[in-house]
């Protein structure tokens, strides 16, 4: 199914409701659970399942809401709560004291070890070839003359840097979509902060196509309902802020499913790397990932 069509069908629904509301027969309980079947069907012809099979779970709760007078929201968060009630109330005493005994072995075995540790120390500093290892005041003080003069040199690279980039203006990437798919991973592009907004459909990014400037750069993506996929290449500093409220999240090797997913990940040497990407994806219903090639 094409967008031309799936389009189509939404106008449809919405002419089919307007023709029977002129004759005052109400359809009005029917527009959601058609609407949520034809958008399970679009993403089932695109290969994603387990969108489908949401939008498929949505329209049936709605209809036999509409129809029986169930309320399957209130009879799920019920049945979650009883669930987990009893099985904390059902935990064995005996699974207690044994996480008890094992958080207790593991103290036991860190004190030891800083015990050996502070001996070893000791031990190295009553050697009589201590005092040799140190250096006297007159290398002390060299060092440290050596020492602030690098530190004047990397203060006067990094000002000079600043001033040189402080010109540079780059104008951010703004996209607004209803209905579709947006891609960047057919052509070589320049990589500028960019901000996407898409309602239903997939977002791709892939960074290995992309000329990456130095400096940081602030990927914004937000869908409703969709897929985001971003591929990042393996010498770049990447730090993701990702959620989502229905589905899954792909964090390079780490996979996330559920409801009401907040990630966020970072590598210590983000800061001091000359390219950064920072990576803030959101999505309602659907799939975030991010991956390394």
């Amino acid at each position: 199914m094409n967008k031309k069509t799936l389009f189509g069908l939404f106008i449809l629904i919405i002419g089919i409701n307007i023709f029977f509301g002129a004759f005052h027969i109400t359809t009005g309980s029917l527009f959601a659970p058609l609407l949520f079947i034809i958008i399970g069907y679009y993403f089932s012809k695109k290969g994603r399942n387990v969108l489908s099979k949401i939008f498929y779970l949505l329209s049936a709760i709605i209809f036999l809401d509409q129809f029986l007078g169930l309320n399957f929201f209130a009879l799920f968060f019920a049945g979650l709560f009883l669930f987990y009630g009893i099985k904390f109330i059902k935990e064995p005493s005996k699974k207690r004291d044994r996480r008890r005994t094992d958080k207790e072995e593991r103290k036991k075995r860190y004190e030891e070890k800083e015990s050996d540790t502070r001996k070893v120390e000791e031990d190295l500093i009553d050697s009589p070839y201590h005092q040799s290892t140190f250096m006297d005041d007159n290398d002390f003080n060299y060092s440290e003359k050596y020492l602030e003069k690098e530190s004047l040199n990397d203060t006067h690279y990094s000002s000079t840097y600043q001033n040189q980039h402080s010109h540079e203006h780059y104008t951010p990437i703004v996209r607004r979509n209803i209905l579709g798919d947006i891609h960047y991973n057919q052509e070589q592009f320049e990589l500028q902060d960019m901000t996407i907004w898409n309602v239903i459909g997939d977002v791709k990014i892939d960074l290995s196509r992309a000329i990456i400037p130095e400096g940081e750069h602030v990927i914004i993506v937000q869908a409703f309902i969709g897929q985001i996929d971003i591929y990042v290449p393996e010498d770049i500093a990447v730090t993701v802020q990702t959620s989502s409220l229905v589905g899954e999240v792909t964090l390079f090797h780490e996979k996330y499913s559920g409801f009401n997913h907040q990630v966020q990940k970072a590598p210590k040497y983000y800061k001091q790397s000359p390219r950064r990407i920072k990576l803030i994806l959101s999505t309602l219903v659907g799939e975030v990932r991010v991956r390394e090639l």
